[in-house]
């Protein structure tokens, strides 16, 4: 029923895509922050399944073999095989080959695609449900933000948001850590963000925490980013470490300097197409639930490794990492959350959704430690 199904569905959606392809994509949003590959036809970039498992999933990676981000997914892939014994297999397309985070997403709703990984700033195109994991400083460690998308209290309350969507949370890897703030000057003081002009995503939280600074947010789509830090159109951009290594952003005097500022916490979510998850029997659901938690574990104990490779590279080509201190943080953390939150609580979420994440996330237990050192060499 599956390889049936999926068949047809896959001629659907290439029909799908082909029309989007010739009508031209001008309202997508392909930056989801961190870079987003282009579209590729190499069958290198398809994982291999074994296409006599009793059920064989579709699934969209957008990001390329060599992201992150792969580390999680490829990870829970393994984990559904061998605890299913083979029975449930998920097959990766990478690079954006089934369309953007965004078309994938769209597609699994209207029953298109199976399953889809892409940036959740991107699912708000379809639902507002994983907002509040958006807000600024909402998350202080790596630990709270493992509990919190590891509660199944959380997911219950995701799910019925996103029922009439007819998508399913599956599991979540975050892009390498909070976003940090790299720039061309130095920055060793709150006081040092007024006015700057820094580069920001189609994130209006992103936005409005640049704003609660005293600094400009400014729209700078992806591929022209490099372009905009060298001429001075912005002065820096909020994302991750591994981002900012991924895209060569250090390289060339673009970035000189990254300030330590955890500011705002994005991840990637596997998505399932619900009538596909409701199709399999309980205990291959228990399965991919297990599967999940595992591989998010997994992921950020990886993950760390990666980053702090990055890190070191950066810092050996001459960027250097500077923090603000302690009480200046704080200050930074207050004005943002007094001025951002308010803006947002009741008009994307409730309160109590976000009284529920902030519970089910717990009390920090050790201030920034987000598994990965700055002072990698």
């Amino acid at each position: 029923m599956f390889r049936l199904k999926k068949s047809i569905l896959t001629v659907v959606l290439l029909i799908v895509l082909l029309m989007i392809s010739a009508c031209g994509a001008d309202g997508v949003d392909k930056d989801s922050d961190p870079t987003v590959a282009d579209a590729s036809e190499d069958e290198e970039e398809v994982a291999e399944v074994d296409e006599d498992a009793e059920y064989v999933i579709k699934a969209a990676q957008m990001m390329t073999k060599d992201d992150v981000t792969v580390i999680g997914t490829d990870k829970f892939a393994e984990l559904v095989d061998e605890k299913s014994d083979g029975r449930i297999q998920i097959q990766w397309h990478y690079g954006s080959q089934l369309g953007s985070d965004i078309e994938t997403f769209e597609a699994m709703k209207n029953g298109n695609l199976d399953m889809a990984a892409g940036s959740v700033a991107n699912l708000t195109t379809i639902t507002n449900a994983f907002d509040p994991f958006m807000l600024p400083f909402l998350f202080e460690s790596e630990e709270q933000t493992l509990n919190a998308i590891g509660s199944e209290k959380v997911h219950e309350l995701m799910a019925e948001e996103l029922e009439p969507n007819n998508l399913k949370w599956i599991s979540s890897y975050d892009f390498g850590g909070p976003r940090a703030l790299g720039t061309s000057k130095e920055v060793t003081s709150i006081d040092d963000l007024k006015n700057m002009k820094i580069r920001a995503s189609r994130s209006v939280m992103e936005i409005a925490a640049y704003e609660s600074w005293g600094a400009k947010g400014t729209t700078v789509d992806w591929p022209e980013t490099p372009e905009a830090l060298r001429s001075g159109m912005v002065d820096g951009l909020g994302d991750t470490y591994a981002s900012i290594h991924s895209g060569n952003l250090y390289q060339g005097g673009i970035v000189n300097n990254i300030v330590d500022i955890p500011f705002q916490w994005y991840f990637m979510i596997i998505a399932m197409d619900d009538a596909v998850w409701n199709e399999l029997p309980e205990d291959l659901q228990e399965v991919m639930v297990e599967a999940a938690r595992e591989s998010e574990q997994y992921y950020a104990e990886e993950k760390a490794d990666f980053v702090n490779e990055n890190i070191a590279q950066m810092k050996e080509e001459g960027l250097k990492i500077n923090t603000v201190p302690d009480e200046e943080l704080d200050e930074l953390i207050d004005i943002t959350k007094d001025e951002v939150w308010p803006k947002f609580i009741g008009e994307s979420f409730t309160q109590d959704t976000l009284d529920l994440i902030i519970e089910e996330a717990g009390p920090v237990e050790e201030q920034g430690n987000w598994g990965y050192s700055i002072d990698s060499e």
